[in-house]
């Protein structure tokens, strides 16, 4: 698998070792050379590496190439000692048929012979080739100290061409190239078109920077091909798991195009736009799945109660925002395979916003409760209702809504009632002497503005207060009275709150977190350009704020929230917290629109700012002095992830859609090409099997305001899901390959060349039509006992509503053990030198004469000429995966328009496979160890047909239509 673990025996099937293996590692006897148990316990014999020349060494008696290990060759009467001869695994003859070359795996040398053209003797030319004679008196090539020779190589014992699996010969005889599975490198060696001599030229490796890129895929190079034209050599990569395109210009230089690798992740088959979504009411739920009926969805919250899992969805009638929304909260449970409903809130009319908490009360028992944000409901406008949930019907019932008046009696907005569009729940710990000592419960809830349109409202903080007791709407009193107004927070139009508590460090006076509060300020009617503020919470400090008056951290309690640093944003929709092990704690402010209300696409195109809080000033940053926070990424469709201007290098480009969900289309180029990003709406970081994501939602219709949504005929941009690239330390658009996927398959985790090179290796712009895009939400949910838990992404839209995907993705498979490619041009005429003949007897095996497996190749002028092998189809055979893959050259392109590929994954044949995957059931395909291309006459047809021989066994024949079978 391209790691030294110990392998399970049922595995090795595949290499013939049944009689041969031990039954435990334990038992394995390393110094036996009869038993290949280094094949199966490579932990227990201590050496990964002897394993892996026991893989070369018997490669052809198991699997693979053959490999003669002693050879003399006679020719008339003469004898003569051949150097270069020992483990000869391929031979090349030149186009002109004048000389022969045998390249050989353990003398690391290539022998050449003269041919002599009428009688076909060949003859040795020790001058010609290359061949390698270390003295062992030769200081150039010092021998070190290590236990074993097989592993010396890894101490500095490599020769040049450790390892020379296979040569190939282009077709003007001008170079041989090869391939070198221990130095993974191909080689290129210069051909005298007369005298026959060969000259290394250049050594391509792995890892290398090239003519501007990074050579990726050469790891373990085992095969290689070049293509009929001689445009383009192929190379596999048996440790890579992987095949690598070279481009072959006129000048004979090579140039690496592109690679294709085990465990990429297939994008292009995520079911961004499916022709139809499944229902709740569905027998057999498929995702993407709809949750529920309604069209309209503001929110989600994902909790879990007594060991079952909850989503919470909020669904209101899309009436440009006003107040005069219709809709509730629906409660969904998770069954093990879908959700289905457990409940409806009756008093909520216009859902914005979401919370679960669980609280404790001072009787030591614990209640699970909902807060549910509201524009207005058929009591008021601008209510937070609280529930709790009641174990015995299994229901949420009301408790209170949060007061709309202070503590001392007065409101909290004096000109009318305001609408909360956002809420958020976190806990703080209380502290003496700097020890923690307890939690308060804390709800901070964003009013955006009043119901005269007034967008100078205050925001508020409030406390849960255990104190009294409350009846609730079943009649049950329970102690505490819930939630009191506790600080006034300043901000201008706003939107949305979020907490992050960072751990106190050694370098920090404090223990336990700090604990930080930051809100997005949208603005109002005359500008958004406004000052979204952060607090720092001082549980001992008492409030200092005289416009706190009346409230009820003012009556003497301790506990104060601190404006610590304000951040110049335009029209902050929303605000997001994270923390990524390693690189810290971060907050993302989405920055939607320029003008308030505009009809103009320019108006709409924002940005998504991140910034780092700085660990070393957490604690000290205040106003006055030094900043918390310091600007971390700007993400805008037009600013590069690391400083540049490449267009490769541009996260967060946008491109609209018109059209209801299942039908999205893309909009006219010409009529509204955009590369910005356009309307970010709402932030959503989450993570999933080790990998970290920011999904933006994104959307352009008015915010708050009742002009309507007449932007471009109802154009929208689609959602971007960005990954983190823990190289640059910043987020990128996906990777194409994970660090887990890459441990799992290779044993190590990605490089920083490959992370920082991701434009390259295929990293993709996943774009969601979800239309009016608000929000995100994303949980793990429990599968089936036998599988592990699955990640699930939700989105919710004003005009898609609440839409749940699997956050899973197809890879390419088939890719491990590569041990052969070929390629085809489209178009490429083959003939026989003699016609063949086929007898097919009515019963039997047909009989096939004159059949030559080296057919003579026909290029038209414009194949001879192609430039870019466009079109070519290359077939690589895979020893371990028992598959062969079908690759072609082809240029891919990601969702908005970015050139992603050279070279692309079509499809892989595999002894055995998943029938819903993309691969392809097929026989014969245990342990294939090559691939040629040969006529086959065929009845009744004067043009034989291409056939694709794998191990000689299998064959594949390609209808008018291009597609194998």
């Amino acid at each position: 698998s391209g790691s030294c673990d110990v392998q399970d025996v049922a595995n090795l099937t595949a290499f013939g070792f049944e009689s041969r293996v031990e039954e435990t590692c334990v038992e394995a006897d390393c110094r036996d050379p009869k038993v290949a148990n280094c094949l199966v316990c490579p932990q227990t014999c201590g050496d990964c590496l002897i394993c892996k020349e026991e893989v070369l060494s018997r490669s052809g008696v198991m699997y693979g190439s053959t490999f003669n290990t002693e050879s003399v060759l006679y020719k008339a009467s003469q004898e003569e000692q051949l150097l270069g001869l020992k483990g000869v695994n391929s031979i090349v003859a030149s186009s002109d048929g004048r000389h022969v070359y045998a390249s050989s795996y353990f003398a690391r040398s290539i022998a050449a012979f003269d041919r002599d053209e009428e009688t076909g003797l060949i003859t040795y030319r020790s001058d010609l080739g290359i061949t390698h004679k270390v003295p062992q008196n030769d200081e150039t090539w010092p021998f070190p100290a290590c236990n074993y020779s097989h592993d010396c190589f890894t101490v500095g014992y490599a020769r040049p061409y450790q390892g020379l699996s296979q040569i190939a010969i282009s077709q003007d005889g001008l170079n041989i190239y090869g391939v070198s599975m221990f130095v993974d490198s191909l080689y290129v060696w210069q051909r005298d078109s007369v005298t026959g001599s060969l000259a290394l030229e250049r050594v391509i490796s792995d890892g290398m920077r090239y003519h501007g890129k990074l050579v990726d895929g050469l790891a373990g190079a085992s095969s290689l091909f070049i293509s009929h034209n001689s445009r383009s050599v192929y190379v596999t990569g048996f440790r890579d798991q992987s095949v690598a395109a070279f481009h072959r210009d006129d000048n004979r230089t090579l140039t690496f195009v592109d690679r294709i690798k085990n465990g990429e992740r297939r994008f292009d088959l995520f079911p961004v736009n499916p022709p139809q979504l499944a229902a709740l009411s569905d027998p057999v739920a498929t995702f993407p799945l709809a949750l529920g009926s309604n069209s309209s969805a503001r929110a989600a919250r994902y909790f879990v109660m007594d060991g079952e899992q909850y989503l919470a969805l909020a669904f209101s009638e899309d009436t440009q925002d006003s107040l005069e929304g219709q809709g509730g909260v629906t409660i969904l449970r998770w069954s093990g395979h879908t959700f289905v409903e457990v409940q409806r809130t009756r008093r909520d009319t216009a859902p914005l916003d979401i919370e679960h908490m669980y609280i404790v009360n001072d009787d030591g028992f614990g209640f699970h409760f909902l807060a549910v944000a509201n524009s207005h409901t058929d009591i008021a406008a601008g209510v937070v209702n609280m529930y709790r949930w009641n174990v015995g019907i299994e229901q949420f019932v009301w408790h209170h809504a949060v007061p709309s008046i202070r503590p001392d009696g007065e409101p909290l907005h004096p000109h009318g009632a305001a609408i909360p569009k956002g809420i958020c729940y976190f806990r703080a710990a209380q502290s003496s002497r700097g020890v923690d000592v307890g939690s308060s419960h804390f709800l901070a809830v964003a009013y955006h503005r009043d119901s005269s349109s007034n967008y100078n409202v205050d925001s508020y903080v409030f406390q849960w207060q255990h104190e009294g007791q409350r009846e609730m709407e079943d009649g049950t009193v329970v102690s505490g009275i819930g939630f009191v107004a506790f600080q006034r927070m300043v901000a201008t139009g706003a939107t949305d709150f979020v907490h992050v508590a960072v751990a106190c460090s050694a370098q920090h006076r404090c223990q336990g977190s700090l604990h930080f509060l930051a809100v997005s300020s949208f603005g109002d009617e005359t500008t958004t350009e406004s000052s979204s503020s952060v607090w720092r919470y001082a549980p001992n400090t008492r409030n200092i704020d005289p416009d706190n008056a009346g409230l009820w951290n003012s009556l003497g309690r301790p506990g104060y929230f601190e404006r610590v640093q304000g951040v110049a944003t335009k029209g902050a929709a929303s605000v997001e917290s994270f923390h990524i092990p390693g690189h810290g704690y971060f907050f993302a402010w989405a920055e939607r629109q320029r003008r308030y209300t505009s009809q103009r696409w320019t108006d709409y195109h924002g940005r998504v700012t991140i910034w780092q809080i700085d660990d070393a000033l957490a604690e000290s940053c205040s106003l006055t002095t030094v900043s918390c926070l310091k600007e971390w990424q700007v993400i805008d469709g037009a600013t590069s992830d690391d400083g540049s201007s490449q267009a490769v290098h541009l996260p967060g480009k946008s491109i609209p859609m018109h059209g209801a969900y299942g039908g999205a289309e893309p909009c006219d180029a010409e009529t509204c090409a955009v590369q910005s990003m356009v309307g970010p709406t709402a932030l959503k970081f989450f993570s999933a099997d080790g990998e970290h994501y920011l999904a933006v939602a994104q959307s352009v219709c008015p915010f708050f305001s009742g002009a309507g949504c007449l932007l471009l005929d109802d154009l929208q941009p689609q959602s971007s899901i960005l990954q983190w690239n823990r190289k640059l330390r910043k987020f990128t658009e996906m990777l194409s390959i994970t660090d887990v996927q890459s441990r799992m398959l290779r044993g190590e985790d990605l490089t920083d060349d490959e992370l920082s090179f991701h434009a390259q290796q295929h990293s993709f712009a996943l774009r969601l039509p979800m239309l009016r895009a608000v929000n995100w939400e994303s949980l793990e949910v429990r599968a089936d006992p036998l599988q592990q838990n699955r990640s699930l992404l939700i989105s919710t839209s004003l005009e898609g509503g609440a839409v749940a995907y699997w956050w899973t993705f197809e890879t390419v498979v088939g890719l491990n053990g590569s041990s052969s490619v070929a390629s085809l041009l489209e178009g490429t005429e083959f003939f026989p030198i003699v016609n063949g003949s086929y007898t097919s007897p009515e019963d039997g095996v047909p009989a096939f004469e004159n059949l030559f497996s080296v057919p003579l190749v026909k290029l038209s002028p414009e194949q001879e000429q192609a430039s870019d092998g466009v079109g070519e189809d290359v077939f690589v055979a895979s020893a371990m995966d028992r598959s062969l893959v079908r690759a072609q050259r082809v240029h891919a392109h990601d969702m908005v328009g970015n050139r992603i590929s050279e070279f692309n994954f079509v499809r892989t044949f595999q002894q055995t496979t998943d029938e819903e995957s993309s691969q392809h059931q097929i026989d014969g395909l245990n342990n294939p160890s090559a691939i040629r291309f040969f006529l086959q006459p065929v009845v009744e047809k004067i043009v034989p047909e291409r056939n694709l021989t794998i191990g000689g066994v299998r064959r594949m024949l390609q209808d008018a239509t291009g597609t194998y079978y």
